[in-house]
């Protein structure tokens, strides 16, 4: 079988990753998945953020990152309080 693609995530300060509908982590736990070469929807939820979604077209050995940083109001409120 050709390799697989590989999907690394640089998200913070964490998310739940679903691939075409499917939970497969929680980061940051999960630093990347590798996937069969297609197309995938990746969806990456953080409490009640609007979600991070994407759709990847993957080639065999392709190496892609994601990277999303979720914004919660209340870190502002703790920084200048």
């Amino acid at each position: 079988p050709p390799p697989p693609a590989v999907v690394l995530f640089e998200v913070t300060p964490a998310g739940r990753v679903s691939v075409n509908g499917k939970v497969r982590g929680d980061i940051p736990a999960l630093k990347r998945l590798e996937l069969r070469p297609g197309r995938y929807e990746i969806e990456i939820r953080y409490r009640k953020e609007d979600p991070l979604r994407r759709t990847l077209d993957l080639r065999s050995g392709q190496e892609i990152t994601i990277r999303h940083k979720f914004f919660e109001p209340k870190q502002l409120k703790d920084i200048f309080g």
